[in-house]
């Protein structure tokens, strides 16, 4: 994979786990490479915090089967999500 499409993979991928913290209400705290690390109950205490952070967890890894299947479908190497899940 080339820098720049790594950096436009990242791009789809960081976009789409803002959405879903957004969902969840959850607080992003920050990515570095490919990390991408957030928190629940923060800066709002919230009883089930840790519930969200789960689901949250969840439909990322979802996404992330997801992506991969469909770059397979097309022919194209979905393992460059292997380590994502």
């Amino acid at each position: 994979m080339t820098p720049s499409n790594l950096v436009e993979e990242l791009d789809i991928c960081f976009s789409q786990f803002d959405d879903i913290i957004d969902y969840y209400k959850l607080e992003k705290l920050k990515t570095i490479g490919d990390s991408y690390m957030f928190a629940g109950g923060i800066p709002i205490k919230s009883k089930t915090h840790a519930i969200d952070c789960v689901l949250a967890a969840l439909k990322i890894q979802k996404f992330i089967r997801e992506k991969q299947i469909k770059k397979q479908s097309k022919g194209e190497d979905g393992n460059v999500y292997r380590n994502w899940n």
